[in-house]
Formats: structure tokens, sequence, C-alpha cells
């Protein structure tokens, strides 16, 4: 439609994360054979909520949009939404979004992976409303035979590398661990020696010095619908839909319950019609997409 959007995945956008890739991108590390990312958030149990009626000024259905019908429930509003089939795609894809997006713009990969294992349920909150795990394992193998993790965890647990949320890099040569917010740490050789490291306002330093500094992931796309350059996108809606695609992907093989082989050229799970069935959703008219937009 020769129309310039960009896709909410702000770290293309933050000097940190920029650093840290080209760090990797640059062979730093050496051979890259696995990267894992975590989500560890504590989320609060949502509890049991009897519907109620639709309170003033809220157009309930426009909310629901495609999602099936079903009556105003407060745990099913405002950011509750999250927990539920209906509305939400987990930890994985309201958080793993950002950090899966990281790992794909590190090591370059701009093809689906082949195989996808994910694991989870919702523990201690099984007197709650909440639907979706709030523990998740997935494991990704790309044609080449690389290795992405994700781990998922809302419950009290232990950091990964100091961190929360983080992304994990590991080569021949050494390891790195990005924080959420984008600094970075590397270690080197058996004995795990310290490498180059970034804080975050080093970055903003360093890119103010080279004079490259062009204020996020906002005035990017503002630049780019004033010249119409969309190839100047720090994160073209193309690879919102490749990261977004990783994220559906294993939420599908956590609720089949068993590995699963897709090709990434058709964008379809090979001979398994059940897993298919979870691609596209059946839409609630009239909130539907048609063909033509």
């Amino acid at each position: 439609y020769n129309r310039v959007v960009q896709s909410g995945t702000q770290h293309r956008s933050n000097p940190g994360f920029q650093e840290a890739v080209k760090f990797i991108q640059d062979g730093k590390l050496g051979d890259i054979y696995m990267a894992k990312a975590t989500a560890y958030k504590y989320r609060e149990s949502i509890g049991n909520t009897k519907d109620s009626p639709i309170p003033k000024g809220v157009h309930w259905d426009l909310f629901l949009g495609p999602a099936p019908y079903r009556p105003f429930n407060k745990n099913r509003f405002h950011y509750n939404w999250h927990w539920f089939w209906d509305t939400g795609t987990t930890e994985l894809g309201g958080q793993g979004v950002h950090q899966l997006d990281v790992i794909r713009w590190a090591l370059n990969k701009r093809v689906h992976p082949v195989k996808i294992h994910a694991a989870g349920n919702c523990f201690v909150y099984e007197d709650s409303d909440w639907e979706v795990p709030n523990i998740q394992h997935s494991i990704y193998e790309y044609e080449d035979g690389l290795l992405v993790q994700m781990e998922v965890r809302n419950l009290f647990t232990k950091q990964e590398a100091g961190q929360n949320v983080c992304n994990l890099f590991y080569g021949s040569e050494g390891w790195m661990v990005i924080s959420g917010g984008g600094d970075f740490e590397t270690y080197f050789g058996r004995k795990n020696e310290p490498g180059p490291s970034l804080k975050l306002q080093e970055a903003f330093d360093h890119q103010n010095r080279m004079g490259s500094y062009g204020g996020g992931h906002f005035s990017n796309f503002i630049d780019c619908v004033r010249t119409g350059k969309w190839q100047e996108l720090n994160a073209d809606i193309l690879e919102g839909h490749m990261s977004s695609a990783i994220c559906h992907l294993a939420n599908i093989s956590n609720r089949t319950g068993r590995k699963l082989t897709f090709n990434p050229h058709s964008e379809r799970f090979v001979n398994d019609d059940d897993a298919n069935a979870y691609l596209k959703r059946e839409y609630r008219y009239p909130y539907i997409i048609p063909d033509e937009v």
C-alpha cells in the first residue's frame, strides 16, 4: 500500500542495543551457536471476578473487537486482558517479542524457524480466571541448526545473569548479556574474563559525539513519514511480523502439546491441520480483515 509503518519493537532505536548488536555482527563473540531470552516478570494473581454490567462510557463490543463476544468482566478489561487466549498472547507475546526481536536482529535472521517446541502451564493460580501459561519455555531451531530459547516466568524466580529481562548470546569466543534497558557486558574464555561493556548513558554519549543520535523510535518513524523512505525505518512492519510470528508459533506448540515442524516459506505447519487451525482466528463481524483493505 506504499505506506510507512513502524513496528513497536523499539529496542531497535535504543543506542545501547544498537552498540551490542554491532558488537555481535562484527564477530567479536566468534561464531554464535545459541541465543537465549528471558522475561521474568512477577505477576499477581487476578483472582476470580463475576460478570457485571458494562460501565458507562465503555464501548465493550469495540474493545473485544474480533474476539468472541462475552459479557463484561473486569478481569477481561484493561491490563488483565493479557491473560486470556481471546485477547492475549501470554507474557511471551507481550514482553518476549522484544527480546526475540533483538535476537533476530543481531543474528540477521530474516526467516522463520523450522522447528518449534514450547511447554508451559498456569501454575499456582489454578483458582484464578487466568487462562494462559505463567511459566513457559520455548525452543526454536533454524534451518542452519542455530538454537534460540525463550523463558517466561511470572512467579518468584532467580534472575538470569543478574537480570530479569535480558538477552544472552553464546559464541565460540565468549558470551554477552544485554539488560532489558540496553546495557551490556561480555565475558571471554574458560575463566569468563570480563570483556568490553557499555552502560546505556555511555551509548547515548557515544552517539551524540558521532553526531548519529536520531532521537529514538518515534522520531525515526516521523522522519520516514516525511521523506516517504520506509526503507530507513528501524523496525519496518515486516520485522514486526517476523518477531510476532515467533511468539505465536510457540503458543501454538504449547496449545497443541507437541513439537511442531514449520514451513517458513508457505508459513504453514507441515502435515498438521490442528496446528494450522491456530494460524488465523475466526473474526467476529464486523471486526474482520478483508483481503483488500
